[in-house]
């Protein structure tokens, strides 16, 4: 990678995810450090929102941790709420519903129209009249500077044995150049792909495994007739002792034919 192409993108991380608003650095992301990742956004022009995805890009723990070693990504702070301002806000809510409940719905016509010319109606309302978009915002907005405060989320991945296997193969899958996705629909950990999987099939279903650990033939025979009959080759994955990554290959005898 040249100083040109160097970048560092923003991410936010929720829920032990991360995730990048901008579709350039969502793009070099992918194109330049291989850093697959799933579009999980709707396209607001497309009917059927689960046929195809728009930003934002998110990323898996291992995407996450090898970004910020590599100095890829930059991670943003968040907006936290103190305490004594969550349950104002949870009681001023009560209020106003109890209010709503206890009113009669007389003025059940003159509501809306008086909503809709209050100064203090929602900006999506005032665009959906007008026909036009609404950006929505990412981060809330505190109305009292006292009320939240910035903070830089901490991240810990990998913090357990299993989660330090998980990165070891994964970076060490991404150094040799492949690219790598998640590979649940097989019933593996991984999916291998020998370039960009809009342009590759996979290659190899990982199964990671303890090195020490019996293989025990009924779940080995299970796991490469999964592989097997997707086209694709098992490859199970295994952390030494001195971090090195070990892997052993399983194949149809005839090939795929």
């Amino acid at each position: 990678m040249n100083m040109e192409e160097r970048r560092i993108a923003s991410l936010e991380v929720q829920e032990g995810r991360g995730y990048v608003w901008d579709a350039a650095e969502a793009l070099w992301l992918r194109q330049t450090c291989g850093l697959v990742g799933a579009m999980v956004g709707g396209v607001a022009g497309f009917k059927q929102q689960n046929a195809v995805h728009g930003l934002p890009l998110e990323l898996s723990p291992e995407e996450v941790t090898l970004a910020l070693e590599k100095e890829w990504v930059r991670l943003q702070p968040v907006l936290r709420t103190s305490a004594a301002a969550a349950d104002a806000a949870s009681a001023a809510l009560a209020r106003k519903r109890a209010h709503e409940s206890e009113s009669d719905g007389s003025d059940e016509e003159a509501g809306p129209r008086a909503v809709e010319g209050s100064s203090e109606a929602p900006a999506w309302r005032e665009a959906l009249a007008r026909g036009s978009h609404f950006c929505i915002p990412t981060r809330a907005a505190a109305r009292d500077p006292g009320e939240a405060v910035s903070v830089l989320p901490a991240w810990t991945f990998p913090a357990t044995p299993g989660e330090r296997q998980r990165y070891a193969v994964f970076k060490d899958l991404l150094s040799r150049g492949f690219r790598v996705t998640g590979g649940s629909k097989f019933g593996a950990d991984y999916l291998v792909y020998p370039g960009d999987p809009t342009l590759f099939h996979a290659q190899f279903c990982v199964r990671l495994m303890d090195y020490s650990a019996p293989l025990l033939p009924a779940l080995l025979a299970a796991a490469c007739r999964a592989s097997h009959q997707a086209r694709k080759h098992l490859l199970v994955a295994s952390l030494l002792d001195g971090g090195k990554v070990s892997y052993t290959t399983f194949g149809p005898v005839d090939g795929f034919g």
